[in-house]
């Protein structure tokens, strides 16, 4: 005859997992807070996460660009463009004379392709997708680098191609 192994009722378990649950949760919640409050830059707890909220600098200034602003500053060559895609992205088509920066690898790009321009040059960056925020974290790095004239044209190489300005490719042809 099998005997019955002496163990708690299947409530009292339930209970138990259920505290080492909430118990792991909390700790794991204090230890990644702990590690936020050590960082040099640490993550806000609280802010304003909002898209619109996404397109200002430090001091609260929108920095985003109209697409005709922008065309205006194309058109009378007073602006650099910088596009913030990865490199394959850039290559299938950017706009013309843009210069590519891809914020994913910014330390392997931004010296040799922005080192030698003035501080009050106005730059636009841009990528692609209303929710693309790429164009965003390089108009900030412009800025923490000392760049006094940075916008963002949000959306900009869907809307660059939709109003059918100057456009180019790097991709070499299959047929030369």
């Amino acid at each position: 005859m099998l005997q019955k192994l002496n163990k708690p009722p299947i409530k009292a378990q339930l209970i138990k997992a259920l505290w080492q649950l909430v118990m792991i949760i909390i700790f794991a919640a204090a230890i990644g807070i702990g590690f936020n409050y050590i960082r040099n830059k640490p993550i806000a707890l609280v802010d304003d996460w909002s898209n619109q909220n996404q397109l200002l600098d430090k001091t609260g200034k929108d920095i985003t660009i109209t697409l005709d602003e922008a065309r205006h500053h194309f058109e009378e060559k007073t602006a650099l463009f910088f596009d913030a895609r990865d490199k394959e992205s850039f290559d299938m088509g950017h706009i013309k004379e843009a210069t590519n920066i891809p914020f994913q690898d910014i330390d392997n790009y931004f010296f040799e392709r922005a080192g030698n321009i003035s501080p009050e040059t106005l730059i636009i960056t841009y990528c692609d997708g209303r929710a693309c925020n790429l164009s965003h974290e390089l108009a900030l790095f412009l800025s923490d680098m000392g760049f006094i004239n940075v916008r963002i044209l949000v959306n900009g190489w869907t809307e660059w191609q939709k109003a059918n300005l100057p456009v180019e490719t790097t991709l070499s042809s299959p047929f030369k």
